[in-house]
């Protein structure tokens, strides 16, 4: 489960990353849009993006879905649909302390399911053949 986990976060942050960075460059947040962008201004958004993406997702997002899993491993009718409750709300709280980024948490958060579940089904079936 473990592994998985470190392999669903690795994915997630490379992914959110390069998205957000694609969409929406620093110089959008900061006012400050200058309209050529060159490799370089991608390469620096994208190393300014990754560190508190990163920041985000392996010091927050993945332990607290390790604990996720965790609680909700002997549920298994409903297991899919609180383990999205509990990401979803999961990403909504960082609102209290970045507001403006409650928007990019929430999407990440997501991300972080969509691929943990695609994981763990590929997972069982390689275990079940």
């Amino acid at each position: 489960m473990i592994k998985r986990k470190l392999v669903t976060s690795l994915l997630t942050f490379f992914i959110s990353t390069l998205i957000i960075t694609l969409l929406v460059p620093i110089d959008i947040l900061l006012g400050e849009y200058n309209e050529p962008r060159d490799f370089f201004i991608f390469f620096d958004d994208f190393i300014i993006y990754s560190i508190y993406i990163g920041a985000g997702i392996f010091l927050y997002g993945l332990p607290l879905s390790i604990v996720i899993e965790k609680i909700l491993k002997k549920s298994k009718e409903a297991r899919f649909f609180f383990t999205f409750a509990f990401h979803l709300l999961l990403g909504i709280i960082p609102f209290f302390l970045l507001w403006f980024f409650t928007l990019f948490s929430v999407m990440i958060s997501v991300l972080f399911f969509i691929v943990d579940e695609i994981l763990r089904t590929i997972n069982s079936k390689s275990f079940k053949k």
